[in-house]
């Protein structure tokens, strides 16, 4: 029997489940009525325990997908927690903010100035959530403003073209060459 996915509009674990190619016949995806009362995704497995929440839900995907999202080792799998929570509880609460949000890209692109991606140098959970996240964001900034943040920017587009991460969501698009100092 296949594990039964409820994501309640939570766009973040439909396209990481997408990614992730698990199979249909191991997780399906349902709306029903039942599970509407809670806030956010939640998922039964066959055995009838189930876990809650983006973060735990998104873990759990990564466990049974082929791709190795949750790092190699005991201290990259605690830095992709840190940047799930991150997420969770900082910028989750920023991205209406104009100001906040602002002030946590610039942090992010200072971040990045030394690391290729989040955590190692591969492409993590961390990565693709906090991809699904800054995608609004990063569609409405200015060209100026990719410039300027050009650390995150590269992050961000190199992210948007690992193979099956962006799917249907639009292309944001970056300038080649420096236009503005």
């Amino acid at each position: 029997m296949a594990a039964v996915l409820c994501v309640n509009g939570c766009t973040e674990i439909e396209n990481l489940l997408s990614f992730c190619e698990i199979p249909r016949d191991r997780i399906r995806v349902e709306e029903a009525e039942e599970f509407l009362s809670h806030k956010g995704p939640s998922l039964t497995l066959s055995s009838g325990q189930t876990v809650t929440g983006v973060q735990t839900v998104a873990a759990y995907l990564s466990t049974i997908s082929k791709q190795k999202l949750l790092g190699s080792s005991a201290l990259e799998r605690a830095q992709v927690d840190q940047w799930l929570e991150y997420w969770q509880i900082q910028l989750e609460s920023y991205l209406n903010d104009g100001t906040l949000i602002k002030g946590a890209l610039r942090d992010l692109d200072k971040f990045l100035s030394r690391m290729v991606y989040l955590v190692s140098n591969q492409l993590s959970l961390a990565d693709i959530m906090l991809y699904y996240a800054l995608h609004p964001v990063m569609l409405e900034l200015s060209i100026q403003e990719k410039e300027q943040l050009v650390n995150l920017s590269r992050w961000f587009n190199q992210v948007q073209y690992y193979p099956g991460v962006r799917q249907y969501l639009p292309e944001v698009s970056f300038l080649r060459n420096m236009l503005y100092s």
